[in-house]
């Protein structure tokens, strides 16, 4: 996603640098990039692990047996063969809706091995909170939305007009016009990062 600079990706990077960090639950519809922005943040870390529930469904075994850190994250290592080094590594559990017990199991994450980052996403989460409860207190939580109006000039190449709009600056008829027509294709476009990439790249 070449220019396409999200203000999720800053929300990423101070939740990886806080020291009170708890282990992070994203939120929002599909295609809106979350598993994108966190493998964007994995370029940070010394190692990465990703387990998405819908294309590796038996790994919610692992969760099944009990929710204590230390052995799930030694057996999500023999699986992806990896060793999972609080610190060090970045664990993504995706599409967490398919196995809901992984929402629990963030609890103990943040209880018993706090240093490690975990990120647990899905589109449809909702429906697994219903069933397990949110860990109140030991979670923290961010929405995904799509591109803004601001994203999308960021993924067309535009950084002035960005700049004009929020220092709130009064535009030439021209320049007006040219923010105008910016307007008008991310109506039609939207906010899709992909429609937004296919629409910039042809």
């Amino acid at each position: 996603f070449l220019n396409m600079k999200r203000c999720v990706d800053w929300h990423l990077r101070q939740w990886k640098e806080d020291s009170r960090r708890k282990p992070l639950l994203l939120r929002g519809a599909r295609q809106v990039g979350k598993t994108y922005a966190v493998r964007e943040l994995a370029k940070t870390f010394e190692t990465f692990v990703e387990i998405n529930f819908e294309l590796l469904p038996d790994a919610k075994t692992i969760f099944e047996k009990d929710l204590v850190p230390e052995r799930i994250i030694w057996e999500l290592g023999l699986l992806t063969k990896t060793v999972i080094t609080p610190g060090k590594t970045l664990l993504f559990l995706d599409e967490v809706q398919s196995t809901p017990q992984v929402i629990t199991a963030l609890r103990y994450f943040y209880e018993r091995m706090p240093e490690l980052h975990v990120i647990a996403a899905g589109s449809l989460i909702d429906f697994a909170i219903e069933k397990v409860g949110m860990p109140v207190g030991r979670v923290s939580m961010l929405y995904v939305y799509p591109l803004s109006f601001l994203e999308f000039l960021r993924a067309a190449g535009q950084p002035l007009l960005i700049e004009a709009i929020l220092e709130k600056k009064v535009l030439s008829d021209i320049l007006h016009q040219q923010l105008n027509g910016f307007l008008e294709q991310y109506l039609v476009v939207g906010g899709m990062p992909e429609a937004v990439l296919s629409w910039i790249k042809k």
